[in-house]
């Protein structure tokens, strides 16, 4: 993903292709190991992304005159 701009949704797909890999237990153990790490590295960007936008939310709300920070009170 280094190499091109970074897109959520294809992240999150080639995140769950690699879950999916992973659960049907046909590959080696050393592919699995790559594939983990590709995952653990995907995990990452989308939480970055995702914390990112978080970011955005809360200052479009501090626009309209409601400082509301994103954040989920119920939990």
């Amino acid at each position: 993903m280094a190499d091109k701009k970074f897109i959520y949704e294809e992240a999150v797909a080639e995140l769950e292709s690699i879950v999916n890999s992973l659960n049907n237990g046909n590959v080696s153990l050393d592919d699995s190991i790559k594939l983990y790490s590709r995952g653990v590295e995907l995990a990452s960007l989308c939480n970055d992304k995702i914390s990112e936008v978080e970011k955005k939310i809360s200052m479009i709300d501090r626009d309209t005159l409601e400082e509301i920070p994103f954040e989920d009170k119920g939990e």
